[in-house]
């Protein structure tokens, strides 16, 4: 079998959730599918992705545009949503050379401002 046309896309948590979501009952004849769905879906509810959607998402992407991040880089920062110095040091290649603390310190704001806490908040009544 060959690939005539390939497409190469990178999804971020968000959509793999959304995705994840729209086919688990769609297959109920493959057991280790179903298994695998439901398996990713527990552990990506346990995430910042589950507060996430398109909105949220393209809305920190153009807030980051400043900070000359690659593809990856942004997808690891909305995926894993960090707000500690050392988790950004370990997503971005070469930090301490391109970027001052000043710099990362409006990253980590950026963030903060931008993406959701992954903490839901219980509505008392």
């Amino acid at each position: 079998m060959d690939v005539l046309k390939g497409t190469e896309v990178v999804l971020a948590n968000y959509e793999v959730l959304s995705l994840l979501e729209r086919v688990k009952d769609k297959d109920r004849k493959h057991q280790n599918l179903s298994t695998v769905c439901y398996e990713a879906i527990k552990y990506l509810k346990g995430t910042p992705c589950r507060v996430q959607n398109d909105e949220i998402a393209l809305t920190f992407i153009k807030a980051t545009e400043r900070f000359e991040l690659s593809k990856e880089e942004k997808m690891m920062l909305l995926n894993q949503r960090p707000t500690l110095l050392p988790e950004i040091y370990c997503m971005l290649n070469g930090c301490g050379e391109r970027f001052n603390d000043e710099e990362l310190a409006d990253l980590i704001e950026l963030i903060r401002t931008h993406l959701p806490n992954d903490k839901i908040e219980e509505k008392t009544s």
